[in-house]
C-alpha cells in the first residue's frame, strides 16, 4: 500500500526501533540447496483384487482396468531457530520459503491434493480366471535442504521427509483353470511389478501459504473454463505496509491510494489487502469468507493481495488458504 508517510526520528533510540521494526524480512536472500539422500515406499490402504472371467473363452482376453487414488503431498520438516532469525522469526514464513524450494526440487507442491490414475492390461487363458491384486503405496523421499547466506556463511542444514507421489504395484497374479471343483488347477503368477501412470497426475485441492509481497502465488492447480472453484481462508494475517502497525486477515480494510500513479486490478476502496485470485491473468475476488466461483477461463490459479502493481515490494505476512476444484 502506498503512499508511506514518512517518519522523523528524534533520537537514536528511536531511530534503533524504528530500523529494529523494519528489518523483518519476508523473503531474506539466501541460497538454498536440496539434496535427495533416499526413498522408501509405504503401503497405502488396502490391496485391490481384480477379477477377470475367460472361462466359456476359446481365445486370450484382454482387458483394461483402470484405478485411480488420491493423496496430500506431505512435508516433514523442523524450522530451526537459526534459520527463523533470518525470516525476523516468523516461522512460518521460514517454513513456506523452505516448502517452496523442496517442492521446486522435487517437482511436487505440498499441501495439494493430486489423484494418480494407472491402467492395467490383464491377459486371461481361454477356458481360465484371474484374479490379479494390486496395491497403491507413498513414495517419500529423505533429504536435507542446506540454507546459507549471500556471503556463503552457513544459516542451518535441515533433513526432511517429502511425501511426493503415489505407485500402483502389481503384487501378482492368481490363475484357475475352469473345469469344476476336483479338477481346477491353479497357477499363481507371482510377478510383482509397478504400474506406469495413464497420465500426469491431476491436482484437485489444496492448502496454500499465499504470500503477501508476491502478486500472484502459484498454486499448480489447473482448473477449464466454466470449472467450480472454491476458496476459503484458513488462517493468517498479513499487511500492505509492513512500516505501520495493523494486521489484516482475507478480509482486507478500506484504503484511500492518493497516488493517481499506481495501477490496481481492483480499486482500494474495494478492500485493500484482501485475497484476490487469477485464472492465468483473468483476476476475481476471493475475500476471507468461503466463496464458490466459476473458472472465468481455462489455466492454472493464482492467489495473491489486493494492492497496487506496484506496492508490492513493502507487503509482509502469509495467509493459509484452501482451494477445491469440484469440476463443472
Amino acid at each position: 500500500m502506498k503512499n508511506k508517510p514518512v517518519h522523523i526520528c528524534i533520537t537514536l533510540l528511536l531511530v534503533f526501533f524504528s530500523l529494529t521494526s523494519c528489518n523483518k524480512a519476508t523473503d531474506p536472500d539466501l541460497d538454498y540447496s536440496v539434496a535427495e539422500e533416499s526413498s522408501f515406499l509405504q503401503l497405502s490402504g488396502q490391496p485391490d483384487e481384480i477379477p477377470a472371467d475367460n472361462c466359456g473363452g476359446e481365445t486370450e482376453s484382454v482387458q483394461t482396468f483402470r484405478r485411480s487414488r488420491s493423496f496430500q503431498a506431505e512435508l516433514e520438516v523442523d524450522v530451526s531457530q537459526e534459520v527463523a532469525a533470518e525470516f525476523g522469526g516468523d516461522f512460518k514464513l521460514a517454513k513456506a520459503a523452505i516448502s517452496k524450494q523442496i517442492g521446486l526440487a522435487l517437482g511436487v507442491r505440498f499441501g495439494t491434493e493430486t489423484e494418480t490414475s494407472s491402467e492395467l492390461e490383464i491377459s486371461t487363458p481361454p477356458g481360465a480366471k484371474t484374479t490379479t491384486t494390486v496395491q497403491w503405496k507413498e513414495k517419500w523421499t529423505m533429504g536435507n535442504i542446506s540454507i546459507e547466506r549471500p556471503d556463503g556463511t552457513s544459516v542451518d542444514l535441515l533433513p526432511f521427509a517429502a511425501l511426493n507421489s503415489l505407485i500402483l504395484e502389481q503384487q501378482g497374479i492368481t490363475t484357475i483353470k475352469c473345469g469344476g471343483n476336483d479338477g481346477e488347477e491353479v497357477i499363481i503368477e507371482d510377478d510383482a511389478r509397478e504400474v506406469l501412470p495413464t497420465a500426469p497426475p491431476i491436482v484437485k485441492s489444496g492448502r496454500f501459504d499465499v504470500l503477501a509481497d508476491v502478486m500472484k502465488n502459484s498454486t499448480g492447480i489447473f482448473v477449464k473454463e466454466g470449472d467450480m472453484m472454491h476458496f476459503e481462508y484458513l488462517s493468517g494475517e498479513w499487511t500492505g505496509n509492513k512500516f505501520e502497525a495493523g494486521l489484516t486477515s482475507g478480509c482486507g480494510f478500506t484504503w484511500d491510494d492518493p497516488d493517481d500513479g499506481h495501477t490496481w486490478l481492483f480499486p482500494p476502496e474495494q478492500r485493500g489487502a484482501a485475497l484476490v485470485g487469477y485464472v492465468d491473468s483473468q483476476p476475481f475476488w476471493v475475500g476471507c469468507n468461503p466463496i464458490d466461483i466459476v473458472a472465468p477461463t481455462s489455466g492454472e490459479i493464482y492467489l495473491g493481495m489486493s494492492d497496487c502493481r506496484e506496492c508490492f515490494w513493502d507487503n509482509e505476512g502469509v495467509l493459509k488458504v484452501k482451494v477445491t476444484i469440484n469440476g463443472q
